[in-house]
C-alpha cells in the first residue's frame, strides 16, 4: 500500500503448523518459511523422543540432521533461520503414545 508517495511497510506473516498426534510411527512435517528470520520450535511429548530438524534452501536437497535433540519430551527453541524450508523429524514410540508440535516462522 502507499500512502503520501511512500511504501507502507508490509505486515509480517507468521508461517504456523501445529500437530497433536500419536507416535506409532516416524513423522515428520515441512514448513515453507519462506525466508522469515525466526524461527520457534515447541515440543511436548508423554514419553522422552528424538527430534531432527533438517534444512533446504528449495525443498528438494535436504540437509539432514541439521539441529538434532536427544531423549527429550520437552522443547522450547528459537533460532535465526536462513532456510526456506524446514523438516521436523519425530522418531517412533508406543502406541498409545502422543506429542504436540508447534512449529512458527516470523
Amino acid at each position: 500500500m502507499i500512502i503520501g508517495g511512500k511504501k507502507e511497510k508490509e505486515s509480517y506473516q507468521n508461517y504456523v503448523q501445529v500437530v497433536n498426534e500419536l507416535m506409532n510411527s516416524d513423522k515428520e512435517y515441512v514448513l515453507e518459511t519462506k525466508g522469515s528470520t525466526i524461527l520457534e520450535i515447541y515440543f511436548k511429548s508423554n514419553v522422552d523422543t528424538d527430534l531432527s530438524m533438517d534444512v533446504s534452501a528449495d525443498g528438494n536437497f535436504w540437509i539432514n540432521d541439521y539441529y538434532v535433540w536427544r531423549n527429550v519430551s520437552e522443547l522450547k527453541e528459537g533460532f535465526f533461520n536462513a532456510w526456506n524450508f524446514v523438516r521436523i523429524r519425530v522418531s517412533k514410540r508406543g502406541e498409545k503414545d502422543t506429542f504436540t508440535l508447534v512449529i512458527i516462522a516470523s
